[in-house]
């Protein structure tokens, strides 16, 4: 069986859309939430990906953060339902320009995913300068271990701004990518075939052990590990076939992920108003 790059983002809005499903409306179903934390790993498999064939570094980059920008307020307050914060209403007596916290969602997740991965890919982008001016060089190594560095200044910075995902995004990009430059230079033997599963594995367990760490439920953050790590499942049937491509395409999988939160937290005030 082959999975194309059409069929993964389709089954990443999948499982998003289940995870959300149950954030927002079955809250003490974790299954849920268990299969949701399939998408994000594809989600960092795909834009590690897409830095190998875009055409602009910076365009892509401005897409992600706008998008990110747009997603900013549904995702607020479907997180503020979910963590059962007070919902916002005009009839409060301010507007949504003159109350700026209401474009944060006041919990443990200040910025939703797309920060991550636009702080993710600025990282990949150094990273890869780094790397290629090193290799020019035959300087491998050292073009390895400082492209590093900049990937974990930016992590440090997903954490102090409370984004979603802010442990596990950057490394599993990092390991995505070093696997994807292995590939971009002709390695195909049985140790790439390893190094695939290997370095993400590694970025799940590392960040897995750090939030289990500082969680009220260590155990479900286990689970969420693993859960995340059978990710490379589907990841491993992708062959590099495009599928089905064109810009309305491209950006309806953007636009999906602001949009279908719109959509659910419209459905949770109708039947909760």
């Amino acid at each position: 069986m082959k999975l194309n790059l059409f069929t993964l983002k389709l089954l990443t809005a999948i499982f998003m859309a289940i995870d959300h499903i149950g954030a927002l409306f079955f809250p003490d179903q974790l299954i849920f939430r268990y299969i949701g934390r399939l998408a994000f790993p594809i989600f960092c498999y795909l834009i590690a990906n897409g830095l190998f064939y875009t055409r602009s570094k910076v365009k892509y980059l401005a897409r992600l953060l706008g998008f990110a920008l747009l997603a900013q307020f549904p995702f607020t307050l479907m997180m503020r339902i979910y963590n059962h914060h007070l919902l916002f209403t005009l009839d409060s007596g301010g507007s949504i320009f003159s109350t700026p916290s209401i474009f944060f969602a006041v919990t443990t997740q200040n910025l939703n995913a797309l920060f991550t991965l636009f702080f993710g890919l600025l990282a990949l982008i150094l990273l890869d300068w780094i790397q290629t001016f090193f290799a020019q060089r035959e300087q491998t190594a050292i073009g390895v271990f400082l492209g590093v560095l900049p990937a974990a200044g930016l992590t440090a910075a997903c954490i102090w701004l409370s984004c979603e995902f802010e442990t596990l995004g950057i490394p599993l990009m990092v390991a995505f990518y070093e696997v994807a430059w292995m590939k971009r230079d002709a390695c195909r033997g049985p140790s790439c075939r390893v190094m695939f599963w290997a370095l993400p594995l590694c970025a799940i367990l590392v960040t897995t052990v750090i939030r289990s760490s500082q969680a009220i439920d260590p155990v479900q953050q286990w689970v969420y590990g693993c859960y995340q790590g059978l990710a490379l499942i589907p990841l491993s049937f992708y062959h590099g076939e495009p599928g089905p491509k064109n810009k309305i395409i491209q950006y309806s999988f953007y636009a999906f992920y602001p949009v279908h939160m719109v959509i659910l937290v419209g459905v949770y005030w109708a039947l909760y108003p």
